[in-house]
């Protein structure tokens, strides 16, 4: 590579944050008309008769579409990611509603205010039918009587890691159970798409805010019978996606079946309830785990039980949350004996999908809780427990119960630089001043304190994509290159990455690099952004299409044309990033407020392209970690109706709840990929979360509370301190 210095600016950054970006919203097509979608307000019901009379009489009302019309269209397919799961194949429109939100039929009109305020005018008469699950809890699980499984499998592991450790000493079981909140991506720009349909060459353009532009464009095709090149997907600027925009919708395919049906070109812009309505929506699972200890801290085995709520209708990416959270347990930990249950089931609510992380925080999770809870019924320091439990460099590579394999890792390291730079020991030993002063080890004293203060930490592992990216590169007469790539970008800062590996590796100024992405008709078939795979996969082939094209330079050194090599790399296994979290918090006593005090966080991501784009890439991880720690939740009530259906109900982290943290990050080599690089991009939803979780019930252990579940918010904490003092 050249040695070109390089002063790297984010090249988005000056077009978006002036308001110059373009977002679907912001398409425009000559001639275009403006599509709303009539949506069941029931979880559970039947359409026995629709009335459009008054509908279509409105003022530029041109059309209202159902299956009548648009044809028997299916739902996308589903990735078959775990063996024998029961993918049900149902028709998209077939008279019956499965949850609120669920798009029915289209209207279309001159304007959006006209295709709305006509959508509202539809009048359906339906039939009722009870939902067939509990809406009760926040994981919406279904009853035992209506429930249909999905998936039911077990990975089981029985060995011995460490000879004799059952022979003598006593065992101790702890056990946790989590259940967690479905979440919301809330991203910046709600959905929209724009579809537009030729008839001179029965083909269709749509605009998607999509992480998958092949996919999305292989999906529409197999949908609506066309031949793939007769379908261009373009995904302009996206407001955010975060695993929620990496299937199409229900909503994509209407639209482009709509489009094709009036020959016309046709524009949807989805409100922000639409978005909390029917958008994908994440986590919701709720997690059970044993661990059994010996006395001398030694671990025996984990029984781990993860029940999954699937939602009305499955994305392509439905299965990964489960795949993904059985696949990387026991993690870094040495057990004997491993069990593993998962568990898939409908439920009449929004469609669940990857989220940031999708299953790595739930192994996460209910595996550092069962840690620093052994800890407590031990007497030991969390820190030691894991320390004397975890895997040394050496061991690696490692071969986890589910046969993944852990490439490369320093556990040890981790643990080290992460106590060090939070100054672990002195701050042990200030809390246990503080408690001792406050009388904490007498629970009739509790009245007499302000404010509890506790200490967590989580170690993790981060999965980051397997498979192949494809790049296409080319060197123009001029001296300029022009980069296409199969990856895709939501504001990852890839179009500056990409540009600077081309840049310095052809010893020329990256304002000569052009990088295109996100268009189907411009750019090689790709899998998108997802998976922390962008840089792994992604980078990794736009260097190995710099290799080729250098040697294609050389070999045709005579010539004067451009030269251009399409490239389709294919990793050699799949990256395992990791990292330690250590948090301190502060609880108040009268109001079950949580503050985070410290946040120390070291983080192995391999080779560091850029640290810039990785730091962003943490901290902004890392806030919605503490989003759904503290204060995200989608809820539902009795019968299936979103009650938390707008920013006034669903709390977001803002700025001032984003505490300063001490970050590092250290290299352990990779041969994975060509760049010695593992993903970063979901690490922050993975550890944070877990080393919060567990730095409350470090500050409440003292009172005698085990359990408290997400969001963290006040009123939660305050109740389950009274409820203590109370029983």
């Amino acid at each position: 590579m050249g040695s070109r210095p390089q002063k790297f600016v984010r090249r988005e950054d000056a077009r978006l944050v002036s308001g110059r970006g373009y977002f679907v919203s912001d398409v425009a097509v000559l001639g275009m008309l403006h599509a709303a979608f009539v949506r069941s307000p029931h979880a559970h019901a039947k359409v026995l008769a629709i009335s459009t009379d008054d509908a279509l009489a409105q003022e530029g009302v041109s059309a209202i579409l159902t299956e009548s019309e648009l044809g028997a269209l299916c739902y996308p397919m589903v990735n078959p990611l775990i063996a024998d799961a029961k993918i049900e194949v149902r028709p998209l429109l077939d008279g019956v509603a499965r949850y609120v939100g669920q798009p029915m039929l289209v209207v279309v009109a001159s304007s959006m205010a006209q295709a709305r305020a006509a959508a509202e005018s539809v009048i359906i008469d339906w039939q009722i039918l009870e939902p067939d699950v509990d809406f009760s809890s926040d994981v919406v699980e279904a009853t035992q009587s209506g429930r249909r499984d999905v998936f039911d499998f077990k990975i089981q592991r029985a060995e011995s890691l460490v000879p004799n450790l059952l022979a003598t000493g006593r065992t101790i079981s702890v056990e946790t159970k989590q259940r967690l909140p479905r979440l919301s991506a809330a991203p910046l720009e709600p959905r929209a798409a724009v579809a537009v349909w030729t008839a001179e060459t029965a083909s269709l353009t749509l605009w998607l805010p999509t992480q998958t532009p092949s996919r999305a464009q292989a999906d529409l095709a197999s949908i609506l019978g066309l031949q793939k090149e007769k379908i261009r997907v373009i995904a302009p600027d996206v407001g955010g996606a975060f695993g929620a925009r990496a299937s199409i919708y229900t909503e994509d395919i209407l639209l482009a079946a709509s489009a094709r049906f009036l020959c016309a070109s046709l524009k949807w812009t989805g409100s922000r309830s639409e978005e909390f309505l029917s958008a994908m929506q994440g986590r919701g699972s709720e997690l059970k785990m044993v661990l059994d200890i010996s006395d001398a801290g030694q671990l025996q085995s984990i029984k781990a039980r993860l029940d999954f709520p699937m939602g009305a209708w499955m994305p392509f990416s439905a299965l990964a949350p489960a795949r993904n959270a059985t696949k990387i347990l026991p993690g870094f930990y040495k057990v004997d004996t491993v069990q593993i249950t998962g568990r898939g089931y409908t439920s009449h609510s929004a469609p669940i999908n990857i989220y940031r992380g999708a299953g790595r925080p739930e192994a996460t999770l209910m595996l550092e809780l069962a840690i620093e809870k052994a800890a407590r019924a031990l007497a030991v320091d969390p820190m030691q427990l894991r320390r004397q439990c975890i895997y040394s460099k050496n061991d690696f590579p490692l071969c986890l119960p589910s046969g993944a394999v852990i490439d490369s890792a320093d556990p040890l390291q981790l643990l080290d630089r992460a106590e060090l730079l939070f100054d672990y020991s002195a701050m042990r030993k200030l809390q246990a001043l503080s408690r001792q002063q406050q009388g904490l080890h007498d629970v009739d004293n509790y009245d007499l304190v302000d404010e509890v203060v506790g200490i967590g930490a989580a170690l993790y592992v981060e999965p980051c994509g397997e498979g192949w990216e494809s790049a296409r590169l080319s060197k123009n007469t001029d001296g300029s290159f022009l980069l296409a790539t199969g990856s895709t970008a939501q504001g990852q800062g890839r179009e500056s990455a990409y540009a600077a590996i081309v840049a310095q590796f052809f010893n020329v100024d990256a304002a000569l690099v052009q990088v295109r992405h996100g268009d189907t008709a411009q750019c090689p078939e790709g899998i998108g952004a997802l998976a922390s795979r962008g840089t792994p996969i992604g980078a990794s082939a736009v260097l190995q299409a710099c290799r080729e094209l250098q040697q294609k330079l050389i070999t045709n050194a005579n010539t004067s044309n451009s030269e251009t090599v399409d490239v389709k790399y294919v990793v050699a296994a799949e990256t395992w990033s990791s990292g330690c979290v250590i948090v301190q918090v502060r609880i108040k006593r009268a109001t079950g407020e949580l503050r985070i005090d410290k946040v120390v966080w070291v983080d192995d991501a391999g080779h560091l392209l850029n640290p810039t784009l990785v730091n962003g890439q943490l901290l902004g991880g890392m806030a919605q970690g503490i989003g759904q720690a503290l204060m995200e939740r989608i809820a539902y009530d009795d019968w299936g109706q979103l009650i938390t259906g707008s920013f006034m109900d669903y709390a977001m982290p803002r700025a001032s709840d984003i505490p300063n943290v001490i970050l590092e990050s250290i290299c352990t080599p990779t041969d994975a990929n060509l760049l010695g690089a593992k993903g970063v991009g979901e690490a922050g939803c993975i550890g944070i979360p877990a080393a919060i979780l567990n730095a409350a019930l470090d500050a409440v252990a003292p009172l005698g509370i085990q359990d408290l579940d997400f969001p963290l918010t006040s009123a939660r904490i305050w109740e389950a301190l009274n409820h203590h003092r109370l029983t």
